[in-house]
This record gives C-alpha cells, sequence and structure tokens, in this order.
C-alpha cells in the first residue's frame, strides 16, 4: 500500500447519483485528524480519479468487498439518507457485483452427529427407571 496518492488525479466530488467505474491502481491510507480512511486511485476511461473514502457506509461497503490493487469498482454516491443525514453509497466490484453475505450465518445449522462410543453407557435414559443391581453371589457376607 502506498502513502502518497498520484498527484495528477481528479478528486472524485460526487452528487446524488453519480458514479465512478475503474480499475484501482493504488490504495493508501490518510488521517485528517478523525481517523484513517482508505484512498483509492481508480484508473477510469477519462483519466486518473482519486476518490477519498471518508463516509464510514463507503468505507464499511469497501471493507466488505475488499477489493485490491487490479480490481475494477463501481462507486455510486446516492445522497444523504432522509432521516438520518448519513452519506449513502454503493460499491460493487467489476461485473457489478456486490460480495454477498455468510449465508451460513443465518437460521440454525445442524450440528453433527458425534461419533458413536465403544464405552457402555452405566446411566438410565431419561425416564427410564435405573437398572436393578445384579446379583453377584456374595449374600453370605453380612456387611
Amino acid at each position: 500500500m502506498s502513502t502518497q496518492h498520484t498527484q495528477n488525479a481528479t478528486s472524485w466530488k460526487p452528487q446524488p447519483g453519480d458514479t465512478v467505474t475503474g480499475r484501482i491502481e493504488d490504495i493508501s491510507e490518510h488521517d485528517a485528524g478523525y481517523g484513517k480512511y482508505p484512498i483509492l486511485e481508480l484508473a477510469t476511461e477519462t483519466g486518473t480519479v482519486s476518490v477519498h473514502c471518508f463516509h464510514d457506509v463507503l468505507k464499511n461497503e469497501l471493507a466488505r468487498l475488499a477489493p485490491d490493487i487490479g480490481d475494477s469498482v463501481t462507486l455510486t454516491y446516492k445522497g444523504r439518507h432522509p432521516d438520518k443525514g448519513y452519506h449513502q453509497y454503493r460499491v460493487r466490484d467489476g461485473d457489478g457485483k456486490g460480495r454477498g453475505i455468510n449465508w451460513g450465518s443465518y437460521g440454525e445449522a445442524s450440528a453433527p452427529e458425534p461419533p458413536a462410543s465403544d464405552v457402555p453407557n452405566d446411566f438410565p435414559t431419561y425416564g427410564q427407571p435405573p437398572a436393578k443391581p445384579q446379583d453377584d453371589g456374595d449374600d453370605s457376607i453380612p456387611f
């Protein structure tokens, strides 16, 4: 990862509905006093575009997609949320797809059956009376 962005790149300053698509040439980080954020240098059809990803939704969308140098991405700015005021973005890979989710984290996954034991079970089964002790033939012992 580089620590400086291209000097001749145009900064993306989107208006609601604006989209930028390009191949990632460089990924760097910057800290302007409010925490680190990534900067993407995108090679687009019209030149290099620098995208400062300081809005939380954009950072989170990029983290979910986890693009790398050489990958193509499409970023769309959807404007501010009308009620909550945060900046809304949509991030897709070069094929127009998002990363998706881990469907395995939803619902209850059935646990695999434990292997059968070769040790005899001495405990009664729930709802069954305990087994009667076997006569070992030692009735003559007084204790």
